[in-house]
């Protein structure tokens, strides 16, 4: 039997659906063996080259099927995938790549300029793979893989081994790597599953950036869990272009998922009330990065009779929460939360807190990040936002979760006391100073045999917020 993760979901479903199709880009289309035997050849040569089972491996590219192949060649290695933003500069790589300790990258010619500067600054990185021949002293995939085998890969991962780093910007400064595994990622695929319900005949849409985590899991490891189709855009300004309406037209995409800002320009497009009654053919609209207002979901109703679908998420929960029941939607609210989250909103007491009542909200699942990388190395690292409650008890009732840019009240006492304390195995307190914002303090705790929970390290956080977290 084989082993579950990430590569082999995608090899189950490659036999399940062979001659499906797998990803639409322009003129370009692969269908699942084509791609799977394309991912087996990459994987096949970038062992070769040394990448092996827990190497850490920066991908660099542009929305494209070579950023699918990428990320799924790393999973049959066993090894790790590090998405970083396209936008960033070469210095802003570099931190990551040395933060990371990532000793390989997948990159294209457009980031030439970066991959320069990430080799003047990390010395440690031992290989640059690429698609085309811009960058010198690295390999250009398509000049090798096709002499190497095309057979499924024997992945040695396991299921709770590391798959998945994505660096986001937070309360303490510099970048941090939410580190997430074969389990975080395919847990999350099945519980937006049982809210959406997607299969083998749907086809999605991914006009987002493909590092962001928001796109890559409910764009990419979510439609192939099931058998659907990725169409991939370069950007969200294809949709101005007259490709787009063929894209509608005659590849037919099922699923979006976008951003208040895409949804607000579609509710203002000249896009005639004819083509939208007979031709347009997307049924689910989800919007997710951002609150929705209430005029954006008015106008987009109005102008297409269907309802955007609001959700909430965070890189550290891999990283869909909560989202609006396809056929019972709550404007104005993420809906509820996924199978398997729990989800409350507390004050600085550690209590629950009534309806209405702004304070800190706690998410227990088995979506959370394994870690934060660049925080404190190897630490299980939980996470939590600040919110409104609206509904009252068990997940199921909808709540208004609404990110809030202050800081809670430092914490001080045992934290033996906490209630929320009780089920968890470690917990990490981050003090914040309030008069002077660059210096805090970070302790971590662990339960000991006797269920006690000890003190094991003490450390400086940069520019701790306050916020409290709990696993």
């Amino acid at each position: 039997m084989l082993e579950r993760n990430l590569y082999n979901m995608l090899y189950e479903n490659t036999k399940k659906f062979p001659k499906r199709t797998f990803i639409y880009f322009e003129e370009k289309k692969y269908t699942y063996t084509e791609g799977f035997k394309i991912i087996n050849q990459m994987a096949a040569f970038m062992q070769k080259k040394g990448v092996k089972k827990g190497d850490k491996v920066i991908v660099m590219l542009g929305n494209s099927p070579e950023f699918v192949l990428s990320v799924f060649a790393v999973f049959a290695c066993g090894a790790i995938a590090i998405p970083i933003n396209t936008f960033f500069k070469g210095n802003e790589a570099s931190y990551i790549v040395e933060n990371s300790e990532a000793l390989f990258m997948i990159t294209e010619g457009q980031f030439e300029a970066v991959v320069e500067e990430v080799r003047v600054q990390c010395k440690k990185v031992q290989e640059i793979f690429t698609f085309d021949n811009t960058i010198v002293n690295a390999f250009n995939f398509y000049d090798y893989i096709y002499s190497m085998p095309d057979a499924p890969i024997e992945c040695k991962a396991s299921i709770h081994d590391l798959a998945l780093f994505i660096y986001t910007s937070g309360t303490t400064g510099h970048p941090k790597g939410a580190m997430l595994s074969n389990y975080n990622l395919l847990e999350n695929a099945t519980s937006c599953d049982k809210m959406i319900n997607a299969n083998h005949k749907d086809k999605f849409l991914i006009l987002l950036p493909m590092f962001h985590t928001y796109t890559f899991t409910t764009c990419i490891i979510y439609p192939i869990s099931v058998g659907s189709t990725l169409i991939i855009l370069r950007s969200v300004i294809e949709m101005k272009k007259e490709s787009f309406k063929k894209i509608l037209i005659f590849q037919r995409p099922t699923i979006m998922l976008g951003v208040p800002q895409i949804y607000s320009v579609m509710a203002k497009s000249p896009m005639p009330k004819w083509f939208i009654k007979l031709l347009y053919p997307i049924k689910i609209h989800i919007s997710g990065g951002a609150a929705l207002p209430a005029e954006i979901f008015d106008q987009f109703k109005k102008k297409f009779g269907i309802n955007v679908i609001e959700g909430y998420g965070l890189s550290e929960a891999s990283p869909v929460v909560a989202l609006n029941p396809l056929n019972k939607q709550k404007q104005g609210t993420v809906g509820v939360t996924l199978p398997n989250v729990q989800a409350k909103v507390i004050g600085p007491d550690e209590t629950e807190l009534p309806k209405g009542q702004v304070g800190e909200l706690i998410i227990k699942g088995r979506r959370a990040a394994a870690g934060m990388g660049g925080l404190l190395l190897g630490i299980m690292l939980p996470f939590s936002a600040l919110a409104a409650q609206t509904g009252a008890g068990p997940a199921g009732d909808a709540a208004n979760f609404r990110e809030e840019a202050q800081a809670m009240q430092p914490y001080s006492g045992d934290v033996n006391t906490l209630k929320t304390a009780k089920e968890a195995s470690q917990i990490i307190i981050v003090i914040g100073n309030p008069e002077d914002p660059a210096k805090g303090n970070l302790s971590w705790y662990q339960k000991d045999a006797s269920g006690v929970f000890k003190q094991v390290l003490s450390v400086e956080a940069d520019k701790a917020n306050g916020m409290q977290m709990i696993c």
